[in-house]
């Protein structure tokens, strides 16, 4: 039987979370610790219907094995119980998937094209549209021109500068997912140019046989708007709790 994409992602994290743990993920909450957090204060949940993953730091495990049993938490149980514990909600957010096609979405403004990420003239034309954006927003994007998404399309008008930019890489649970982040320059939000640029990389991923993955914070009501328009369905939900 053919596996569906959400079925697939749910496949992928507990497969991942197993790893750590060194056994199969079962029914209800399970606490993860990943090394590769080490360092972190804050520990995130996945509510997965009849599993809860929380990641989080080593140094954080013990701290949080009381939320480990047999009930899978809900994102305000894991809130409540969390809290018990010392925690201060941080942020919530969405994990989405596009299952469906794409809509073809063309642009008030200039053009979508794609670039290369390791040629000369694309990079410059890119760096010169992070320094035009707030840092703020490039940070939360997490766009690094030293290590450029392999997959990038861009809207781009006039003399050839780059108003909206968006990427993809392998999803860090499973590189048939193509994990999806986008940008546009504040001058030239509330246009669509993020949802045509996203829509264009989500058919490029489909059309290599992958699955567009995309996540926004719940306050993020911009990056929601994209995801709504492109098609993302939410798959779950994430939880994220700091501890001092």
């Amino acid at each position: 039987m053919r596996t569906s994409p959400i079925e697939r992602y749910v496949d992928a994290v507990c497969s991942a979370a197993a790893q750590h743990l060194g056994t199969p993920v079962g029914e209800g909450t399970v606490v993860v610790s990943a090394a590769e957090r080490a360092g972190s204060t804050t520990a995130v949940a996945y509510p997965l219907g009849s599993r809860t993953i929380v990641w989080c730091a080593p140094e954080l495990a013990d701290r949080l094995l009381p939320l480990d049993g047999p009930t899978p938490l809900t994102a305000e149980q894991y809130v409540d119980a969390a809290e018990g514990l010392g925690g201060t909600f941080a942020a919530g957010g969405r994990n989405r998937l596009l299952v469906a096609k794409p809509p073809a979405m063309k642009t008030p403004v200039g053009r979508i094209v794609e670039l290369d990420r390791d040629h000369r003239r694309d990079r410059s034309r890119i760096a010169d549209f992070l320094a035009a954006c707030p840092a703020d927003d490039v940070d939360d994007a997490e766009i690094d021109i030293d290590d450029l998404d392999p997959v990038i399309s861009v809207v781009i008008e006039g003399d050839e500068r780059i108003v909206s930019f968006a990427s993809a890489r392998d999803w860090q649970f499973d590189p048939g997912f193509g994990d999806i982040g986008v940008l546009t320059h504040p001058e030239h939000r509330g246009r669509r140019l993020g949802a045509a640029a996203v829509s264009h990389i989500a058919r490029r991923l489909q059309s290599a046989g992958r699955v567009p993955y995309y996540n926004h914070n719940d306050d993020n009501l911009g990056s929601q708007r994209i995801a709504d328009v492109v098609g993302f369905e939410t798959v779950t939900a994430l939880i994220a709790m700091t501890f001092s």
